[in-house]
């Protein structure tokens, strides 16, 4: 496990009265199943979380799904793990942006109900 952000960071952000974020992923689902047609199958994959975010004095929490589809003639190994990559990367393209976004957001803002 690497230790995030690194100790130089965190002694900076701390000697400028920062407080270090932290952000928690919980994993409520993921799954991935066929769903066979006459002559090819769909393969899907679904990542359900809850990202939380806590920023100094304040907790923002929000639910992302990702959804992943690969079409295949023969759904071996291969259409699963692909369906499976592609999932996360529309879980974390819709997640990351929005944490980004709190992050560069004035405080005003960011604590406002709905801000993330």
């Amino acid at each position: 496990m690497i230790p995030w952000p690194p100790a130089s960071i965190r002694r900076r952000a701390e000697g400028l009265g920062w407080q270090t974020p932290l952000v928690r992923v919980e994993i409520h689902q993921f799954f991935i199943e066929p769903e066979v047609g006459f002559w090819a199958a769909d393969v899907y994959a679904v990542v359900d979380a809850t990202v939380s975010v806590t920023l100094e004095a304040g907790k923002m929490k929000r639910r992302f799904n990702g959804i992943g589809k690969v079409t295949t003639l023969v759904w071996a190994d291969g259409s699963y793990r692909e369906a499976f990559q592609l999932a996360l990367q529309d879980f974390l393209g819709k997640c990351v942006p929005e944490i980004v976004r709190l992050f560069e957001a004035p405080r005003a803002t960011r604590d406002a109900p709905g801000s993330m």
